[in-house]
């Protein structure tokens, strides 16, 4: 599940509403975004929020979960 959000500062504090359809389904949330989401998405271990351009972060990720399957 992936969620990307803008750089906006709007979406710093807002929350996209397919977040919580992507919490319902259990499984590990990929997040493009920075701000209280990526915060989230980390603290609680629900998958890997990491910002655009940090590539460094993105790619263990998605190996970890292509190896889950």
């Amino acid at each position: 599940m992936c969620v990307f959000l803008s750089c906006e500062p709007i979406f710093e504090i807002a929350f996209p509403t397919k977040f919580y359809e992507y919490l319902i389904c259990r499984k590990q949330i990929l997040g493009i975004c920075k701000g209280e989401l990526a915060n989230i998405i980390n603290k609680f271990g629900i998958g890997c929020a990491v910002s655009e351009n940090d590539i460094d972060l993105l790619v263990p990720f998605i190996i970890r979960i292509k190896n889950s399957f």
